[in-house]
């Protein structure tokens, strides 16, 4: 889910040797992959904020050329394919990857891994409503000024991800956020095995940022508080119940 701690892992990542893209947005996207999921989700009805599961598409094609130009920009670096050959670590971020993974895996790489990171929905709802907040006309979506509407389009990337579990043939990790912050022990070994990635503790450290739980939650009104301990989410994440 956007506003989940997504731009900081994917920032870990790229300290630790793995290549996201050539050019990359503020959130740390690749521009190629993140206009391909927008156009697979616009050709379903659907967008980042409404979101659809897309499993086939029609006039939507990542060939190799746009692969070399776009993702590694091959111009400027022309032993990056070979590197990424040799090493094989590198990947894209972009949570709309959540309602679009299948598509990629079945048509274009059949071997990859699902790595996703969760955090508590409040804080999340309560970021995208902030972030809405200061954006440009453009770009501002009235639903995200309900903390409501935020919180339940948490619930539905955080149920679509969970839902591949359910297909054994795919190799991922689920991970807390707030575990990753705290260096976790058992969330850092996984995370170190699945990406192939030694002593990741001295690059949290660098990227991490102070991490808000809760703290707002005593500001939400008695209809926003029943909708979060309504949620089954919130419980099975072990985010627990709130008065």
């Amino acid at each position: 889910m956007h506003r989940s701690g997504t731009t900081m892992l994917t920032e870990i990542l790229i300290s630790s040797g793995y290549f996201m893209g050539k050019d990359l947005s503020s959130n740390a996207e690749s521009y190629m992959f993140t206009k391909i999921n927008e156009t697979l989700l616009n050709a379903h009805g659907g967008s980042w904020h409404n979101p659809v599961e897309v499993m086939e598409a029609e006039n939507i094609e990542l060939n190799e050329q746009r692969f070399y130009l776009d993702f590694l920009r091959i111009r400027r670096n022309p032993f990056l394919p070979l590197k990424i050959r040799m090493f094989n670590k590198w990947g894209w971020k972009d949570p709309r990857n959540t309602f679009t993974f299948t598509y990629w895996k079945e048509n274009y790489f059949s071997d990859a891994k699902l790595l996703h990171i969760y955090r508590n929905g409040i804080d999340v709802a309560l970021s995208l409503k902030k972030r809405n907040s200061s954006l440009p006309v453009i770009s501002y979506i009235a639903e995200m000024d309900d903390f409501i509407y935020n919180f339940n389009l948490w619930e539905k990337y955080v149920e679509r991800a969970f839902k591949y579990q359910e297909d054994q043939s795919i190799r991922q990790l689920h991970i807390s956020y707030e575990k990753l912050l705290a260096k976790d022990a058992d969330t850092m070994s996984k995370l170190e095995t699945f990406v192939g990635i030694e002593n990741l503790a001295e690059t949290i450290n660098r990227k991490a940022v102070t991490h808000k739980s809760r703290n707002d939650a005593e500001l939400l009104s008695d209809g926003e508080m029943a909708r979060i301990n309504s949620s089954e989410w919130m419980k099975k994440l072990d985010y627990g119940a709130f008065h």
